[in-house]
């Protein structure tokens, strides 16, 4: 970066930082809410820590290791295997990949909270979601250290910030259920990621059934944004238990792919409001 003007230059990444939010957070809808989770129970407060056990998932007849290459499966049922699958587990670790930004999470579903960090431009951020309240540290255009942030703030950048993560936060699992619904998998193979044998699943989903299986702000901003099909892939265990997600999309011409990775289903986790937290 050229830039002289230190304003310009400590506010270069807030705009891609943003967009990434905004991006990884609509990804993650299809990727079971990891970076900012859903549940069913009632948000906890502040200072809240979530632990859970190693319950084994639950699955269905249709074993993911068992279909064949080139057949279809229904979209609406991996769904609800995937649902079951991650819901008995709870607990989950991940990392995502998307234009440069790197993240990586822990969530727990139950509990609606998910704490995480991401690095772009050589910025590392990170941030806390506990229900309704979200908390971010160092971000640019806002003050140093942890600040919680408000949809109803007057400064610019927390209010968005504060949109942002409350859009993907309050996307429960039964969001997966609604965009996949009506739509065909096609099944492409055998895989290992990592150490484990999976199957890839494979589908693409127009903006139109995308966006209306979000809902809620994200909704809008994929109609305005997405003119071509999205490209979504699974790769699950035998339980029904995701290892890997991709979506690809494409923007203003160009195509962009989140890449997010699983691991450590069940391990406990513990997730806190972080102390001496500003307002903002």
């Amino acid at each position: 970066m050229t830039a002289v003007r230190t304003t310009r230059t400590t506010r270069a990444p807030f705009g891609p930082a943003t967009r990434a939010l905004g991006l990884t957070g609509a990804a993650t809808v299809l990727a079971l809410g990891l970076s900012a989770c859903g549940g069913s129970t009632q948000p906890s407060g502040g200072g809240t820590s979530a632990t859970t056990s190693s319950t084994p998932a639950a699955t269905t007849d249709a074993a993911a290791t068992t279909a064949a290459v080139g057949s279809t499966v229904d979209g609406g049922t991996l769904a609800r295997e995937i649902q079951a699958a991650a819901t008995a587990k709870n607990t989950v670790a991940g990392k995502v990949t998307l234009m440069g930004m790197t993240s990586t999470s822990v969530a727990d579903y139950a509990k609606k909270a998910s704490k995480g960090s991401m690095t772009m431009a050589g910025k590392t951020l990170e941030y806390v979601v506990i229900g309704d309240q979200y908390y971010i540290k160092d971000f640019p255009s806002l003050p140093a250290g942890w600040v919680k942030v408000d949809k109803n703030s007057t400064n610019p950048a927390a209010k968005s910030l504060a949109t942002q993560l409350g859009a993907a936060s309050h996307a429960d699992l039964t969001a997966l259920t609604r965009v996949l619904s009506g739509q065909q998998a096609t099944v492409k193979g055998q895989e290992k990621v990592g150490p484990t044998d999976t199957t890839h699943y494979a589908m693409t989903i127009s903006p139109a059934d995308y966006a209306k299986g979000l809902g809620g702000s994200q909704a809008e901003a994929i109609k305005a944004t997405l003119k071509d099909p999205v490209a979504v892939d699974y790769w699950l265990s035998a339980d029904h238990l995701p290892q890997k997600m991709t979506t690809g999309v494409k923007v203003n011409g160009q195509q962009q792919v989140t890449t997010m990775t699983f691991s450590d289903w069940g391990k406990p986790v513990t997730i806190e409001a972080p102390a001496g937290a500003k307002s903002v």
